[in-house]
């Protein structure tokens, strides 16, 4: 989709997705902060839920992206959960 492709742009690969069969996320990392990463959430477009403090939006390949605070509480992180399985974690 290319609302996901524009979440690469400005961003740096720190971990790359694991090959086939395997298990483990992709990581790019990305300047901004909370800000940016609720503005390139909100740009996904598609339907959101929210959970708490978590908000989830399912776009129209079935694509699920997460924006959620991690776990240590400093890092904005939105987490693509790929039609095919993959999982791409975007941190800001």
């Amino acid at each position: 989709l290319p609302e996901i492709s524009a979440l690469y742009e400005g961003g740096q690969i720190l971990k790359a997705a694991a090959t086939a069969g395997k298990k483990g996320a992709e990581i790019v990392q990305k300047a901004g902060g909370v800000t940016k990463a609720i503005g390139e959430f909100e740009a996904l477009g598609g339907t959101e839920t929210v959970k708490g403090a978590t908000r989830i939006r399912t776009l129209s390949d079935g694509t699920k992206a997460i924006l959620y605070t991690s776990s240590s509480g400093a890092e904005p992180t939105i987490a693509i959960q790929h039609a095919s399985g993959t999982v791409s974690k975007f941190r800001y």
